[in-house]
């Protein structure tokens, strides 16, 4: 950091949105040009809320080169600021490998979060996941027992009926409203060789479930 004139500083220091935009805006610039990465800790460790959504925004825009921070985001997916953990879910896509089923495990159980956008960004998780990104979240929650119908949804997820519509098109059904997202999930990942389950899914009764494939269906 330059000293309090510095733009980290200054979003500290800055209470309106706009002026928010237009600093982490120049920030997002700096570290294009080469301002060392290390520097984003200032704000994504910040007791601050505005400093965490501009420090978790830069580092969703930068990509892989800010990887080696990823231990810093990891914390992020339980912040108090819903925005801050939608952001951090994208980062965890992008940088997370195989090795890091902790921070996949993290991710993935926001598919119980509070906040319905966060929920609808950990369903975009899951259906854009690989596998090998997919197992090791279910290996990390089972180790840590974690929740029991988080685990039989990953592991539905990764086997065989999955892949099979009318079996994705059941799940949809299922009386459980966390496995019908599992469901999406499926016929979101298989959509690009059978639209029908997402189209059956974006006609659901649940509402969460139908938003979500109305969603996918219109970036298809």
């Amino acid at each position: 950091m330059n000293g309090s004139d510095s733009a980290l500083q200054r979003i500290l220091d800055t209470p309106s949105a706009t002026d928010r935009d237009e600093l982490k805006a120049e920030l997002l610039g700096e570290f294009h040009l080469g301002r060392p990465i290390s520097d984003l800790l200032f704000l994504l460790q910040s007791h601050n809320g505005n400093a965490v959504q501009v420090g978790i925004w830069i580092a969703s825009e930068l990509g892989t080169s800010v990887k080696p921070l990823l231990k810093d985001i990891v914390p992020l997916l339980s912040h108090a600021e819903p925005n801050v953990r939608f952001l951090a879910v994208d980062c965890i896509l992008k940088w997370a490998s195989a090795a890091d089923g902790r921070a996949l495990a993290s991710a993935v159980l926001l598919v119980d979060d509070p906040a319905m956008a966060v929920r609808w960004k950990a369903l975009r998780f899951l259906s854009s996941a690989s596998a090998e990104q997919l197992q090791a979240a279910r290996s990390q929650l089972e180790s840590m027992n974690g929740p029991v119908n988080v685990v039989s949804g990953l592991a539905w997820l990764l086997g065989e009926d999955a892949l099979d519509p009318l079996k994705v098109r059941a799940q949809l059904r299922n009386t459980d409203p966390l496995l019908r997202k599992f469901g999406v999930v499926a016929a979101t990942r298989l959509s690009q060789t059978n639209e029908q389950p997402l189209i059956e899914a974006s006609r659901s009764g649940d509402s969460e479930v139908r938003q979500f494939a109305a969603d996918m269906l219109s970036l298809f």
